[in-house]
């Protein structure tokens, strides 16, 4: 998503930006030092699939506030360049500092259920990542990559990089997987183990929302959110309303394409609709799975989404498209 269309909340932040490049000079080779003494993640590595607005934020935050998972905390996105030393830089400074020295109980927001547009607030709130998962998949006009580009991924640095964190962590990893959502088949020919949670939300509602994100993201209902389908030129021709319903879909057919080609063991489904109603019945399929989540501290509800929030018009237009096309 281009920078310069954003509305002013949303446009990146110019001055964080270049330290980036500073710290991974100096980081970046201490970091691939360490990862020499690491190869594959040992543990399952859990990644959330699904459209955005799907739901994908709250499910995440549901599940990182579990203490079962090692998660990409806004404070680990600073260090996507080295994130097992960030990592231990969050050990020391959070997670260790136990007499609250350096950031208080509260400061650290470690249950929160609040976000705006996946972006959460708190140093330990779970992050999208998206800035690590860019060092290694170079995406082009959209987001399914060939298998020529998926060859010149650095899968051997990925991997460790994987391995390190749940190392230091001892913990299962837990990420947005998103932006793969493509090539998931060939995602768990890396990861073996690793394993899919696909939130999927009614397609009217996931469409509403896109809307929703597209006017508080750039102040209007033209301009594309988020990941770009492989059909994007094609219905990038349609009308705002009838390009949502289409990404959906789009993202969903996709999606459950790979996930049938998979053991049943590999991935869970589930719907937006059900995890606001039974979220521990998530817990309880994971278990079933091999995981080993404690549910005496999760959230017994979250608040359902799926009402009519823009003109009775637009959603009008939403419906008969769907149900016309």
């Amino acid at each position: 998503m281009e920078d310069k269309t954003r509305k002013k909340d949303h446009k990146k932040n110019t001055s964080l930006e270049q330290i980036f490049p500073e710290l991974e000079s100096l980081l970046g080779f201490s970091e691939a030092k360490v990862l020499k003494d690491y190869t594959v993640p040992a543990k399952k590595v859990y990644l959330i699939v699904g459209c955005a607005r799907s739901g994908s934020t709250i499910l995440y935050q549901f599940l990182a506030n579990t203490s079962y998972f090692c998660y990409p905390t806004n404070f680990l996105s600073r260090f996507y360049y080295a994130p097992y030393i960030g990592y231990r830089i969050q050990q020391a400074l959070i997670d260790f500092d136990h007499k609250g020295e350096i950031f208080s109980k509260e400061h650290k927001e470690e249950k929160s259920f609040k976000s705006t547009l996946g972006k959460t607030k708190g140093p330990l709130q779970p992050h999208e990542f998206w800035y690590f998962w860019n060092r290694f998949f170079k995406f082009g006009a959209t987001q399914k990559l060939s298998l020529s580009e998926l060859d010149e991924v650095d899968w051997k640095t990925f991997l460790q990089e994987l391995h390190a964190l749940e190392a230091a962590a001892n913990k299962p990893l837990l990420m947005k997987a998103m932006n793969l959502n493509w090539n998931l088949n060939e995602l768990k020919e890396k990861i073996p183990n690793c394993h899919f949670i696909y939130i999927k939300r009614d397609v009217i509602y996931n469409a509403q929302s896109l809307l929703l994100a597209r006017e508080s993201f750039f102040g209007n209902y033209d301009d594309w959110y988020s990941y770009k389908t492989p059909n994007y030129q094609t219905i990038k021709k349609l009308k705002p309303a009838e390009q949502v319903i289409e990404q959906v879909i789009e993202n969903n057919v996709s999606i459950e394409a790979d996930l049938l080609k998979m053991d049943a063991e590999d991935y869970t489904t589930i719907s937006y609709n059900d995890f606001c109603k039974k979220p521990n019945d998530l817990i309880n399929t994971l278990n079933k799975k091999g995981a080993a989540i404690d549910t005496d501290n999760t959230q017994s509800s979250f608040n359902n989404g799926d009402v009519a929030k823009i003109n009775d018009d637009l959603f009008k237009e939403l419906k008969s498209y769907f149900e016309t096309r």
